[in-house]
């Protein structure tokens, strides 16, 4: 009766009974109510008959070929061991709080009883995900199968026939490409370089397309633009065609641009680049430069500190002159300062590894420069898979940044096989743990092994070393390379100490003290070689600088990398006495012509090594070996430089330069690109030569674009032949970045 909320001494009307039927049906916890009434001589009696809904404990599917089981689970929201789910959400109520029992129950979608309406939800769900893999045509019933005391809801399906996309026709343009209209669907054709062999068909995402597509050509400033009709045939094997007929009408002109509310920036500081972007798109509206306009606006004044500003856009048309006015309203708020810094999330890191790579302290004037490069600078640790800075406004003066991590597991642990042309076949064993003991600091061991080479290190990195933005890494390492006509073992102790300047900018110092073996020289070795042979020990000094501004590290699109790279031998001690200057640089950017996603880039580097204190030999494993995957590719690696003139095998030079142009285009962008490239350059031992037998390749390749490294697959041919290489083509695999 508690569920009825039926009690003795309730005073009985008609009104008050229906509203107790109504609301336990409401309950979902009867199939049947009825209450009867029996009047004597002391009041009125109720009878109540109810029949429970049966309590389904668990649910089945039966005739599920092309989805699983656990694919349709997910789908209607019922988890694997639903009991066990439910004794964890209710299990600690115990007594009389029945409703706040039956609550809990009712966030688990099993293990309660269900209504006709929740299982016709199942119902709707299971379609749908059945629609979205091209099975439109499915049938799903169901039954309630009694069990000792509970019910199982057992779905009978009926998948019918897979239809599948054959072909998108886009019909009715007349400036816009069946790219751009395809590239808002959904829907997809086949695309055997993306292995899209048989994509599903779905009339529910058609349904959707449309809209998309109406919603484009309003953002592209065709306000009259519509789908006019689109049908779809389906063949006997499952092909369907799918032909969309669009008129565009009139694409609108931007009118007049208004503004509102600006009183700390004049009209054209705010609409310059705006105006001088439009005219450039022939005065046509577009919505992605409004976007564009509005995020401007918005950045101008969080940097001022006028972080919570607000700005609203708004489009007037006006079909008798095919003009859009367009109105910007700026709600200016006042300086924002941060009163105090929150961090969520990190759970094993320290809140100080966090709160030491902010910009943005308590007191400071919340800007959006500060936002940004705190939420860069917490990123770069690379502890997290996600970081998010934001300030939350408290009074109109002060707010609060609240810093939310989630943390990742920073420790790894690979075991792993590889090949190349330097090491062979090899395997790899490798320690590492990011954030050790939650503070941020970083320990390594490799080991790896091949047939050419071996390598052993370990590394421990301090980050913020002295409590300033720097990090102290040492390192201890052991490697051996076996060639072909020498062997060289190196031992040693690295440590590096690397600073962070401004923004983009770092330098670093570093000293490395190392051992050097040299065994097994055959008579046919290098001079060079054995020449080098007399070092046991080497004593190197490095120093340089460099600037980042890429936007990504592993596939940059946009921004520019330069560095300065000094190694000084023997200064400070050992056998080798050289001085060797490294410049590199490189710059991308996206095709600002044609908006096609195209990224551009081009790469150059300059290097010099020579010898000083009365040595003349130049160590073989510090010279620049020019050709190969990452110099000059259409070569094997050094065979753009100089070459032993007995043994034809490269020796490295003293000098070179590289210079590298290419083009990737997305065929799907962040994921799959094709690539054109030129590449340049030489290696010499004089500056007069260096310039006078220039080495090219040119050549296509493709990129795949995944969460660890960019994978790199090229096709080059070299355009001048060179003695020991006289292949004209060559393929490249490179996994990783260039610089």
């Amino acid at each position: 009766m508690k569920l009825l909320n039926l009690k003795k001494g309730i005073i009985y009307s008609h009104d008050y009974i229906y509203r107790v039927i109504k609301e336990g049906y409401s309950k979902g916890a009867f199939e049947y109510i009825g209450i009867y009434k029996r009047e004597g001589k002391n009041g009125v009696s109720l009878l109540v008959k109810v029949k429970d809904l049966p309590v389904i404990y668990d649910v089945q599917f039966v005739g599920n070929e092309e989805l699983s089981s656990e694919e349709l689970r997910k789908a209607i929201g019922v988890p694997e061991n639903p009991q066990e789910l439910i004794e964890q959400q209710t299990g600690y109520i115990s007594g009389p709080a029945v409703e706040e029992k039956l609550k809990l129950m009712r966030l688990v979608p099993i293990g309660r009883p269900l209504t006709v309406e929740e299982i016709e939800e199942m119902v709707r769900r299971i379609k749908l995900r059945y629609a979205l893999e091209g099975y439109p045509n499915v049938k799903v019933k169901y039954k309630i199968v009694p069990v000792k005391g509970a019910s199982k809801l057992v779905f009978y399906i009926e998948e019918g026939r897979r239809e599948y996309v054959e072909r998108i026709e886009i019909k009715g343009l007349k400036h816009l490409s069946e790219g751009e209209i395809k590239d808002v669907m959904e829907l997809e054709e086949p695309n055997i370089f993306l292995l899209r062999f048989h994509p599903p068909f779905s009339p529910i995402v058609l349904k959707n397309d449309i809209k998309n597509i109406e919603r484009y050509l309003r953002s592209k400033g065709y306000f009259e633009g519509k789908v006019e009709n689109y049908s779809v045939k389906v063949s006997k094997n499952g092909g369907v065609t799918v032909t969309i007929r669009i008129h565009e009408g009139v694409r609108y002109k931007v009118g007049k641009v208004k503004l509102e509310g600006n009183t700390y920036f004049g009209y054209k500081e705010l609409t310059k680049n705006f105006i001088k972007k439009l005219k450039k798109e022939g005065g046509y509206f577009d919505r992605r430069l409004v976007e564009l306009l509005k995020e401007e606006i918005l950045k101008r004044y969080k940097n001022l500190g006028l972080y919570f500003t607000r700005v609203d856009i708004e489009t007037e048309p006006n079909p008798g002159t095919k003009t859009v006015d367009i109105l910007v309203k700026v709600y200016e708020s006042p300086p924002t300062y941060n009163r105090w810094t929150e961090i969520r999330g990190n759970y094993e890191t320290r809140d100080y590894v966090i709160r030491r790579e902010l910009e943005l302290h308590e007191g400071d004037l919340v800007t959006e420069e500060r936002v940004k490069w705190s939420k860069i600078w917490v990123q770069r640790l690379g502890y997290y898979a996600g970081v998010e800075v934001k300030p939350e406004l408290l009074t109109p003066e002060y707010a609060k940044t609240r810093v939310k991590v989630k943390e990742r597991f920073t420790g790894q642990f690979s075991v792993g096989i590889g090949y190349s042309e330097t090491s062979g076949l090899s395997g790899f064993l490798s320690l590492r743990k990011g954030n050790f003991l939650g503070t941020g600091d970083i320990i390594g061991l490799t080991l790896s092994w091949g047939e050419y080479a071996k390598n052993y290190s370990f590394s421990y990195t301090r980050k913020w070393f002295l409590r300033k933005p720097q990090d102290l890494n040492v390192s201890l390492y052991s490697s051996s390379h076996d060639y072909d006509t020498y062997n060289v073992a190196y031992k040693g102790f690295s440590t590096t100490l690397t600073r962070r300047f401004w923004h983009y900018w770092k330098w670093h110092v570093g000293l490395d003290l190392q051992s050097i073996d040299y065994s097994d020289i055959s008579p046919d070795a290098s001079i060079y070689v054995k020449e080098a042979a007399q070092f046991n020990s080497a004593t190197i000094l490095r120093f340089g600088f460099e600037r980042d501004t890429r936007d990504n590290y592993l596939f940059p699109s946009e921004g520019s990398f330069f560095s300065l790279n000094e190694r000084i031998g023997g200064i400070l001690g050992g056998d080798e006495k050289f001085a060797k200057v490294t410049l590199k640089g490189s710059i991308y950017k996206k095709d600002p012509f044609f908006d096609s996603g195209t990224i551009f880039s081009l790469r150059g580097q300059v290097g010099s090594i020579g010898t000083w204190g009365g040595v003349d030999i130049t160590p073989i494993d510090e010279r620049f070996f020019v050709g190969g995957d990452y110099t000059i590719r259409g070569y094997k690696y050094g065979y753009a430089g100089p070459l032993d003139p007995n043994t034809k095998d490269p020796i490295g030079a003293d000098k070179m330069w590289t210079l590298s142009a290419e083009a990737d285009y997305p065929i799907k962008k962040d994921f799959f690109y094709v690539a054109a490239f030129a590449d340049m350059g030489n290696g010499a031992n004089s500056w007069g030569k260096l310039f006078s037998d220039i080495k090219a390749g040119v050549g296509f390749g493709i990129r795949f674009i995944t969460p660890m490294a960019p994978i790199r697959l090229d096709f080059a041919w070299k355009l001048k032949k060179v003695e020991g290489d006289t292949n004209n083509f060559r393929v490249h695999l490179v996994i990783g970045s260039y610089f």
